[in-house]
């Protein structure tokens, strides 16, 4: 529960709890009001919980660019929270599971934002854009977490391989689902989604990855937008 969290985080046991009447509150304090000295409230717990969780994947995602996945510690990153290395091991069994809720936290952002960017698009010429604007996008906001899990994809367990396989298996359909669109609505031409959808994550791929291992370079919607009139259009006369 979030209470029994926040209460582990304030560092009460279980024999520390104020109890109503009598009791050990009583012979602390007993003309004290129970209000004034019984630890947070289930509410202010389960907020400062949540900070702390937040203050540790933050000071993860910063080391991790720094340093590299392989060199940081739980104690670095307990360090550089401002918590226990406990309070990480609290949420986080281990730095990879740490690691893996970073991405799967940014693959989830990127999977409803783009939900909504596709809802606005009325055209497959839009949609094709829309989702190479939204790829851009990502590479650029969250390059240093990208930029850490291709240095060190080789150190990386297979776990956390899977879980970018996946989300490539995953993005692969939705681009073809897109084209597929197209061409029963007559914007584009018959063809064979699947590898045409294939080529266009080649290219995606290829595209984000030069942005998140250097300068991102021309502004992402410029890039997305000739990328599309490419990808769409072709460069024969």
């Amino acid at each position: 529960m979030v209470y029994d969290r926040g209460i582990a985080e304030t560092g009460w046991t279980a024999s520390q709890l104020p109890r109503s009447g009598g009791g050990m509150m009583a012979k602390i304090a007993p003309e004290a009001n129970n209000a004034d000295i019984r630890p947070e409230s289930p509410v202010a717990a389960g907020e400062h919980v949540i900070a702390g969780r937040q203050a540790i994947m933050a000071a993860a995602e910063s080391l991790f660019a720094v340093k590299g996945y392989q060199s940081v510690s739980i104690d670095n990153i307990a360090g550089a929270a401002g918590v226990s290395r406990g309070l990480v091991h609290y949420h986080f069994h281990s730095k990879e599971d740490l690691f893996i809720e970073l991405v799967r936290g940014v693959m989830e952002e990127f999977s409803h934002k783009l939900g909504e960017d596709m809802a606005n698009c009325t055209t497959a010429r839009d949609k094709v854009k829309g989702l190479l604007l939204a790829f851009l996008t990502l590479a650029d906001s969250r390059r240093n977490l990208w930029r850490t899990g291709v240095s060190e994809a080789s150190g990386l367990s297979e776990a956390i391989g899977m879980m970018f396989s996946d989300y490539r298996r995953d993005n692969l359909a939705i681009v073809a689902r897109v084209l597929e669109t197209g061409v029963a609505d007559g914007e584009l031409k018959a063809c064979d989604t699947q590898f045409v959808a294939y080529c266009m994550m080649a290219i995606i791929t290829s595209a984000a990855l030069g942005r998140f291992l250097s300068e991102a370079g021309l502004p992402a919607d410029v890039t997305a937008g000739q990328m599309a009139a490419f990808l769409l259009d072709g460069i024969a006369k």
